[in-house]
Protein backbone atom coordinates (compact mmCIF):
# COMPACT_ATOMS: atom_id res chain seq x y z
CA UNK A 1 0.00 0.00 0.00
CA UNK A 2 1.28 3.10 -0.83
CA UNK A 3 0.97 6.59 1.57
CA UNK A 4 -1.19 8.24 -1.16
CA UNK A 5 -4.12 5.68 -0.18
CA UNK A 6 -3.51 5.88 3.44
CA UNK A 7 -2.94 9.74 3.15
CA UNK A 8 -6.11 10.07 1.41
CA UNK A 9 -8.72 7.66 2.61
CA UNK A 10 -7.24 9.41 6.07
CA UNK A 11 -8.15 13.03 5.36
CA UNK A 12 -11.51 11.64 4.00
CA UNK A 13 -12.16 10.04 7.18
CA UNK A 14 -11.70 12.85 9.08
CA UNK A 15 -13.43 15.40 7.16
CA UNK A 16 -16.57 12.56 7.60
CA UNK A 17 -15.93 13.29 11.47
CA UNK A 18 -16.74 16.89 11.34
CA UNK A 19 -19.57 17.61 13.18
CA UNK A 20 -22.20 19.58 11.23
CA UNK A 21 -25.71 21.29 12.39
CA UNK A 22 -28.45 22.87 10.14
CA UNK A 23 -28.70 26.54 8.51
CA UNK A 24 -31.85 27.19 7.19
CA UNK A 25 -32.17 24.17 5.92
CA UNK A 26 -28.43 23.39 4.68
CA UNK A 27 -25.98 21.37 6.41
CA UNK A 28 -23.10 24.09 7.82
CA UNK A 29 -19.71 22.58 9.27
CA UNK A 30 -19.42 23.30 12.88
CA UNK A 31 -16.70 21.77 13.99
CA UNK A 32 -13.62 20.68 11.92
CA UNK A 33 -11.86 17.37 12.82
CA UNK A 34 -8.01 18.47 12.14
CA UNK A 35 -4.62 16.26 12.60
CA UNK A 36 -4.46 18.31 15.42
CA UNK A 37 -7.98 16.93 17.26
CA UNK A 38 -6.67 13.51 15.71
CA UNK A 39 -3.33 13.66 17.81
CA UNK A 40 -5.16 14.52 20.78
CA UNK A 41 -7.43 11.35 20.33
CA UNK A 42 -4.40 9.30 19.10
CA UNK A 43 -1.45 10.44 21.72
CA UNK A 44 0.29 10.70 18.31
CA UNK A 45 2.25 14.01 17.46
CA UNK A 46 0.66 15.81 14.56
CA UNK A 47 4.48 15.52 13.05
CA UNK A 48 3.88 11.59 13.31
CA UNK A 49 0.76 11.68 11.89
CA UNK A 50 1.56 14.61 9.19
CA UNK A 51 4.81 12.25 8.48
CA UNK A 52 2.28 8.89 7.52
CA UNK A 53 0.16 11.10 4.89
CA UNK A 54 3.39 11.82 3.19
CA UNK A 55 4.85 10.31 -0.02
CA UNK A 56 7.76 8.55 0.69
CA UNK A 57 6.77 8.38 4.44
CA UNK A 58 6.76 5.27 7.74
CA UNK A 59 3.37 3.65 7.50
CA UNK A 60 1.80 3.59 10.43
CA UNK A 61 1.98 -0.41 11.95
CA UNK A 62 -1.79 -1.83 11.90
CA UNK A 63 -2.13 -1.61 15.69
CA UNK A 64 -1.83 2.03 15.08
CA UNK A 65 -3.74 1.65 12.12
CA UNK A 66 -6.46 -0.16 14.14
CA UNK A 67 -6.36 2.63 16.63
CA UNK A 68 -7.12 5.53 13.81
CA UNK A 69 -10.05 3.08 12.61
CA UNK A 70 -11.59 2.85 15.76
CA UNK A 71 -11.50 6.62 16.85
CA UNK A 72 -12.90 7.75 12.68
CA UNK A 73 -15.03 4.88 12.81
CA UNK A 74 -14.24 3.33 9.77
CA UNK A 75 -12.71 0.21 8.52
CA UNK A 76 -8.82 -0.51 8.90
CA UNK A 77 -9.41 -2.17 5.58
CA UNK A 78 -10.76 1.50 4.49
CA UNK A 79 -7.63 2.97 5.41
CA UNK A 80 -5.49 0.35 3.64
CA UNK A 81 -7.32 0.85 0.26
CA UNK A 82 -8.43 -2.66 0.55
CA UNK A 83 -11.96 -1.52 0.60
CA UNK A 84 -13.86 1.77 -1.29
CA UNK A 85 -16.82 1.66 1.42
CA UNK A 86 -15.37 2.94 4.89
CA UNK A 87 -17.41 0.11 6.56
CA UNK A 88 -17.96 -3.70 5.47
CA UNK A 89 -20.91 -3.38 6.29
CA UNK A 90 -21.85 -0.63 3.77
CA UNK A 91 -19.00 -2.56 1.35
CA UNK A 92 -21.40 -5.61 1.35
CA UNK A 93 -24.57 -3.88 0.57
CA UNK A 94 -22.73 -1.98 -1.96
CA UNK A 95 -21.98 -5.14 -3.91
CA UNK A 96 -25.16 -6.44 -3.81
CA UNK A 97 -27.14 -3.70 -4.55
CA UNK A 98 -25.11 -1.46 -6.72
CA UNK A 99 -25.88 1.47 -4.26
CA UNK A 100 -23.43 3.81 -3.25
CA UNK A 101 -21.81 4.22 -0.14
CA UNK A 102 -24.25 7.04 1.41
CA UNK A 103 -27.00 5.05 0.41
CA UNK A 104 -25.68 1.83 1.63
CA UNK A 105 -24.39 3.50 5.41
CA UNK A 106 -27.98 4.80 5.75
CA UNK A 107 -29.81 1.20 5.30
CA UNK A 108 -26.79 -0.26 7.22
CA UNK A 109 -27.78 1.98 9.97
CA UNK A 110 -31.48 1.10 10.33
CA UNK A 111 -32.50 -0.24 12.93
CA UNK A 112 -36.04 -1.51 14.94
CA UNK A 113 -39.03 0.03 13.80
CA UNK A 114 -36.88 1.70 10.62
CA UNK A 115 -35.77 -1.28 10.02
CA UNK A 116 -38.97 -3.55 10.70
CA UNK A 117 -40.86 -0.70 8.03
CA UNK A 118 -38.25 -1.16 5.46
CA UNK A 119 -38.61 -4.72 5.19
CA UNK A 120 -42.27 -4.53 4.58
CA UNK A 121 -41.85 -1.85 1.77
CA UNK A 122 -39.20 -4.25 0.26
CA UNK A 123 -41.27 -7.31 0.33
CA UNK A 124 -44.54 -5.46 -1.08
CA UNK A 125 -44.92 -6.97 -4.34
CA UNK A 126 -45.75 -3.65 -5.92
CA UNK A 127 -41.89 -2.35 -4.47
CA UNK A 128 -39.95 -2.70 -7.76
CA UNK A 129 -43.05 -1.26 -9.70
CA UNK A 130 -43.09 2.03 -7.60
CA UNK A 131 -39.42 2.33 -8.12
CA UNK A 132 -40.20 1.65 -11.96
CA UNK A 133 -42.74 4.88 -11.53
CA UNK A 134 -40.58 7.02 -9.93
CA UNK A 135 -37.87 6.99 -12.31
CA UNK A 136 -40.36 7.26 -15.06
CA UNK A 137 -41.35 10.74 -13.05
CA UNK A 138 -37.76 11.90 -11.68
CA UNK A 139 -36.62 11.28 -15.71
CA UNK A 140 -39.74 12.06 -17.68
CA UNK A 141 -38.20 15.84 -18.86
CA UNK A 142 -38.41 14.37 -22.94
CA UNK A 143 -41.33 11.60 -22.39
CA UNK A 144 -44.45 11.82 -23.23
CA UNK A 145 -47.35 9.78 -21.86
CA UNK A 146 -49.78 8.23 -23.68
CA UNK A 147 -53.62 7.82 -22.12
CA UNK A 148 -55.46 5.04 -23.70
CA UNK A 149 -58.85 4.92 -23.57
CA UNK A 150 -60.31 1.89 -22.15
CA UNK A 151 -63.58 1.66 -24.16
CA UNK A 152 -62.00 1.77 -27.54
CA UNK A 153 -58.41 1.53 -26.93
CA UNK A 154 -57.40 4.62 -28.61
CA UNK A 155 -54.48 6.89 -27.63
CA UNK A 156 -54.60 10.48 -26.84
CA UNK A 157 -52.13 12.68 -25.46
CA UNK A 158 -52.25 15.22 -22.65
CA UNK A 159 -52.17 18.66 -24.09
CA UNK A 160 -49.68 20.05 -21.97
CA UNK A 161 -46.21 18.88 -20.80
CA UNK A 162 -47.05 19.92 -17.36
CA UNK A 163 -49.90 17.64 -17.31
CA UNK A 164 -47.74 14.52 -18.48
CA UNK A 165 -45.59 15.49 -15.91
CA UNK A 166 -48.53 15.54 -12.98
CA UNK A 167 -49.45 11.88 -14.64
CA UNK A 168 -46.64 10.42 -14.13
CA UNK A 169 -45.74 11.80 -10.82
CA UNK A 170 -49.60 10.40 -9.56
CA UNK A 171 -48.71 6.86 -10.75
CA UNK A 172 -45.91 6.94 -8.27
CA UNK A 173 -47.48 8.44 -5.49
CA UNK A 174 -50.67 6.51 -6.00
CA UNK A 175 -49.24 3.38 -5.78
CA UNK A 176 -47.06 4.24 -2.45
CA UNK A 177 -50.04 5.07 -0.96
CA UNK A 178 -51.15 1.90 -1.93
CA UNK A 179 -48.73 -0.05 -0.69
CA UNK A 180 -48.93 1.89 2.63
CA UNK A 181 -52.56 1.48 2.61
CA UNK A 182 -51.71 -2.38 2.38
CA UNK A 183 -49.25 -2.46 5.34
CA UNK A 184 -51.46 -0.34 7.73
CA UNK A 185 -54.23 -3.56 7.07
CA UNK A 186 -51.62 -5.93 7.33
CA UNK A 187 -51.10 -4.48 10.96
CA UNK A 188 -54.97 -4.10 11.84
CA UNK A 189 -55.56 -6.75 13.23
CA UNK A 190 -52.67 -6.53 15.67
CA UNK A 191 -53.29 -2.74 16.72
CA UNK A 192 -57.31 -4.30 17.76
CA UNK A 193 -55.41 -7.00 19.83
CA UNK A 194 -53.97 -4.49 21.63
CA UNK A 195 -56.08 -1.59 21.91
CA UNK A 196 -58.79 -4.94 23.63
CA UNK A 197 -56.40 -5.94 26.00
CA UNK A 198 -55.70 -2.34 26.75
CA UNK A 199 -59.33 -2.03 27.28
CA UNK A 200 -59.96 -5.51 29.74
CA UNK A 201 -56.92 -4.23 31.75
CA UNK A 202 -58.34 -0.94 32.33
CA UNK A 203 -61.42 -1.87 32.98
CA UNK A 204 -60.19 -4.24 35.76
CA UNK A 205 -57.56 -1.85 36.87
CA UNK A 206 -60.63 0.72 37.73
CA UNK A 207 -63.87 -1.93 38.80
CA UNK A 208 -61.35 -4.47 41.36
CA UNK A 209 -60.09 -1.55 44.06
CA UNK A 210 -64.17 -0.96 44.80
CA UNK A 211 -65.46 -4.12 44.38
CA UNK A 212 -66.09 -5.04 47.89
CA UNK A 213 -68.49 -1.92 47.82
CA UNK A 214 -70.69 -3.14 44.99
CA UNK A 215 -73.43 -3.57 47.70
CA UNK A 216 -73.51 0.29 49.27
CA UNK A 217 -75.67 2.19 46.56
CA UNK A 218 -73.48 5.02 45.72
CA UNK A 219 -70.89 2.76 45.17
CA UNK A 220 -72.50 0.26 43.41
CA UNK A 221 -74.36 3.02 41.03
CA UNK A 222 -70.59 4.28 40.42
CA UNK A 223 -69.74 0.37 39.65
CA UNK A 224 -72.37 0.13 37.05
CA UNK A 225 -71.61 3.01 35.27
CA UNK A 226 -67.98 1.92 34.57
CA UNK A 227 -69.24 -1.54 34.05
CA UNK A 228 -71.43 0.20 31.17
CA UNK A 229 -68.53 2.43 29.64
CA UNK A 230 -65.91 -0.73 29.45
CA UNK A 231 -68.45 -2.99 28.09
CA UNK A 232 -69.52 -0.46 25.65
CA UNK A 233 -65.69 -0.31 24.64
CA UNK A 234 -65.45 -3.31 24.29
CA UNK A 235 -68.41 -3.67 22.12
CA UNK A 236 -66.82 -1.59 19.52
CA UNK A 237 -64.21 -4.15 18.94
CA UNK A 238 -65.45 -7.35 19.67
CA UNK A 239 -68.88 -8.13 19.79
CA UNK A 240 -68.87 -11.68 20.45
CA UNK A 241 -66.51 -11.42 23.79
CA UNK A 242 -68.83 -12.77 26.44
CA UNK A 243 -68.85 -10.18 28.75
CA UNK A 244 -70.63 -8.00 26.24
CA UNK A 245 -73.91 -10.26 26.57
CA UNK A 246 -74.12 -9.52 30.04
CA UNK A 247 -75.79 -6.79 31.66
CA UNK A 248 -73.55 -4.22 34.44
CA UNK A 249 -75.52 -5.18 37.22
CA UNK A 250 -73.96 -9.16 36.04
CA UNK A 251 -70.25 -7.96 35.88
CA UNK A 252 -70.30 -6.32 38.91
CA UNK A 253 -71.70 -9.13 41.05
CA UNK A 254 -69.52 -11.51 39.35
CA UNK A 255 -66.66 -9.36 38.88
CA UNK A 256 -64.50 -11.94 41.29
CA UNK A 257 -65.25 -14.56 38.57
CA UNK A 258 -65.01 -12.07 35.49
CA UNK A 259 -62.03 -10.28 36.38
CA UNK A 260 -59.85 -13.64 35.81
CA UNK A 261 -60.92 -13.66 32.38
CA UNK A 262 -59.99 -9.77 31.80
Amino acid sequence: MENSVFGTNLKIAMQNKDEYHKDNGKNKRTKKYTMEHLAIDTGYSVHTIHGWTKKGGRLPSLIEIKKIADILNVDTAYLLGEQVCQRNASQTICNVTKLNETAAKVLSELDGIEADIMNELLNHENFNRLILFAWDYTHSHNKEVAIINTLDGSKDLPHTKESQREIMKYRATDTFGKILDDIYDAHLQDAINAKFGFILSEMKREIEPFIKYKDVDEARQNLLGLASYWQNEIKKLRLDFPICKLTPEQIIDNFNIIKEFL
